[in-house]
Formats: structure tokens, sequence, C-alpha cells
């Protein structure tokens, strides 16, 4: 696999695979990750994700430097398909609000990254759901804690605020990768993000 050099604003990076297997987790070296020693997975019918405080969803360093990802990165895109009963209403900011029954107000909730595009010389994307990202720091940007690897999971929410962050990364080496105001990083996979801003109301 031929390493593409990159240097200037860069998106998120990953460490490179040697092995040339797909890309493990990209989770599994972040210390905001929360383990659910229950075996029950967050966002399951038994363990709802919890609603979030107002703030404004992070942006990928990309996306806060205002500048679009060479085509070598992945393109995130979330979706929801309405369940029976649900109303889903898009909002200005790229957020969704979704009005429905569900019990005690929770929800169940389709999410599709079907439309995410994995980058013009990829062979593949990974995909890694998150909720309750704290950091904006653009150099590191913690993710969370991670519910789903699928493409398109569905997930249970309670009523209020969430912010849900949608993480992809494909197998196309990246040589150098200097974000601005951060160190220089490589070898790395390119990767992208997007987090938007989803209202539960029962």
């Amino acid at each position: 696999m031929a390493a593409i050099s990159l240097l200037g604003p860069a998106c998120v990076w990953r460490p490179v695979d040697n092995d040339n297997d797909p890309p493990a987790n990209i989770n599994d070296n972040d210390p905001n990750t929360n383990e659910n020693d229950n075996d029950v997975p967050p966002g399951s019918e038994e363990d709802p994700l919890p609603p979030e405080g107002k703030r404004f969803a992070f942006q990928s360093p990309c996306g806060q430097l205002i500048t679009a990802c060479p085509p070598v990165f992945p393109g995130p895109a979330i979706q929801i398909v309405p369940m029976e009963g649900q109303q889903v209403t898009p909002t200005d900011d790229g957020g969704f609000i979704i009005e429905g029954v569900g019990e005690e107000g929770i929800q169940a909730i389709q999410l599709v990254g079907i439309d995410t595009t994995e980058g013009n010389v990829a062979n593949f994307v990974n995909y890694e759901w998150s909720f309750g990202a704290t950091d904006d720091d653009p150099c590191s940007l913690h993710p969370g804690t991670p519910f789903s690897a699928e493409e398109n999971p569905l997930v249970h929410m309670e009523p209020g605020l969430h912010y849900i962050r949608l993480t992809v990364v494909n197998d196309t080496e990246v040589a150098s990768v200097v974000s601005a105001g951060c160190e220089e990083l490589g070898p790395a996979l390119a990767a992208d993000f997007l987090e938007i801003e989803i209202e539960i109301r029962p």
C-alpha cells in the first residue's frame, strides 16, 4: 500500500496497522472509553443512552479549520430513518428532532451511515458510533463512549439532548499528518468524524 504524503491542515488520524489487516477498533487506546461491566451494550433497550447537557456538536479538525478533507479521506454522513409512529425533523444545524411514542419516552433510533464515502483510493471503511464526547481539543478529540461498529445501527435513547458521533477510518496510509497547532504525526490511516445533535421528545 503506497503512502500518501499530506502536509497542512488534516483530518483525524489513526496509527497504521503494519499487518495490512483492517483497522482495529479505533478507540482501543482511548482513555475516555468506558467499559460496561454488565456486558449490556450502551444504547441497547436495557441500557438506553442518557441525555447530555446542551452544547455545540464538536467538529473534526477539517471542520474547525473550515477546509475540506482531501479526497483520500472518508466522508462520514448520518441520516435517521423514522420508526413506526416517529416523526423525524431535520434541524438547521444538521441535527434532528425526534418525536414519537416509546415506553417512558425512550425511543429506538435507526441511525444510517450508508451515505458515507470511503475515500477515492480506499478499499473499505470502518465505522464507529459513540456518544458523550467531552474533548474539544483539535489535537485529540476523543470520541467518548462507543456503542456500535455497524454501518446502520439501531440505538435506544432517553428523552433529552444527545450528541452522536460517527467516526470512519479507511485503509489509506497517510505518510505525514499535521494539524494546526498539533505535533506532526505519521504514518497514519485516513479518518474523519461527524457529530450531530439529536433531541428526543417523548
